[in-house]
């Protein structure tokens, strides 16, 4: 089975794809093909999967294969939008979606393998990450209630100094003024730093974000998560994953 992936989005759409993908690798013989249609968003591009061949091959097809043109087409997509499935043709299944949709056997099949691609420490640091998304999800329908979220979140996670990991940082001030924080850490690097970052910490407060919420699967900590996207999208929690709701 030749499994082919148009991975579109940041990083944490990106590994929900992946996900997908992995849960058709039934046999050694299995191949994944990532085809990349993100046009640098993130700027991620797989750089932490180029070691470990036995998973993923990153392809730069040529613009002119059937494979490609089914995917840029966006012919699978819509296929799955009608007959509700993925696209099989001779052996090759072509996945266009965003698959938040993950179920509890996949998820963990992926944790399993996403750990060991970015060699997540299974001593997490002793600290309380708390992850705020600005820039396009300020005036979203997803943040309805955030503030309120992370109230609730810091009076179960205590700290006395926080770690805020932020693509916004002056979003981010506001919030942390509101919520009346006093001793906290700014953390805004790159993409993958950032992820690594929350990833590796025994406490973690995510926000709206796919982003953060892999980080926090991903962590062999806790983490706390808003009910955005788990009734409208994804049927199931991780091990390690309180969601507030009523916030």
């Amino acid at each position: 089975m030749k499994i082919h992936a148009r991975i579109v989005g940041g990083l944490g759409n990106q590994l929900f794809i992946l996900s997908e993908a992995l849960s058709y690798k039934k046999e050694l013989t299995d191949e994944i093909f990532i085809y990349d249609f993100t046009n640098n968003y993130k700027i991620f591009r797989f750089s932490v999967f180029n070691c470990t061949n036995n998973f993923f091959k990153i392809v730069e097809p040529k613009k002119s294969s059937l494979s490609f043109l089914i995917l840029k087409s966006r012919f699978a997509y819509f296929y799955r939008k009608f007959f509700k499935r993925n696209f099989i043709f001779i052996n090759n299944i072509f996945l266009d979606d965003y698959y938040q949709d993950i179920l509890i056997n996949n998820l963990n099949n992926s944790i399993k393998i996403f750990r060991k691609l970015f060699n997540i420490s299974t001593i997490p640091f002793d600290r309380v990450v708390i992850h705020i998304r600005g820039t396009d999800f300020i005036n979203s329908k997803y943040n309805i209630n955030l503030l309120n979220y992370y109230q609730s979140a810091i009076n179960i996670y205590k700290s006395s100094k926080y770690y805020i990991v932020t693509d916004d940082t002056k979003f981010s001030l506001e919030i942390i003024n509101k919520l009346k924080i006093n001793h906290y850490e700014v953390i805004s690097t790159d993409t993958l730093s950032d992820f690594l970052f929350i990833a590796n910490s025994n406490k973690i407060i995510s926000s709206n974000s796919t982003f953060s919420w892999w980080a926090g699967v991903l962590s062999f900590g806790a983490f706390l998560s808003p009910p955005f996207f788990v009734d409208s999208f994804r049927p199931c929690c991780a091990e390690n994953e309180v969601v507030l709701y009523d916030q």
